[in-house]
């Protein structure tokens, strides 16, 4: 059980949060405002000065680099339990 909790369990976890996210909740329109937030307190200077269009380039960006990210944790979670459950 122990194993199942340590190596397991952070797999369907994340199995779960990647499917929750791929539905309307995850979309553009909902992450887009959030981006707009976190980027207007980190660095006020460059988002006053970025046009829609490059906004628009950055959420694009920032969303695929996000998709690449959450395979790549799944990828390793995967690795991490099955390496664990051959031993």
């Amino acid at each position: 059980m122990r194993r199942f909790a340590l190596y397991t369990l952070p797999l369907l976890l994340w199995m779960g949060f990647i499917f929750s996210m791929s539905t309307d909740r995850g979309s553009a329109e909902h992450s887009r405002p959030l981006i707009e937030v976190i980027l207007h307190k980190l660095m006020p200077a460059l988002a006053a000065q970025l046009s829609p269009a490059q906004f628009e380039r950055l959420d694009f960006d920032m969303r695929k680099t996000g998709h690449v990210t959450e395979y790549l944790i799944l990828t390793l979670l995967a690795y991490r339990a099955i390496q664990t459950d051959s031993r």
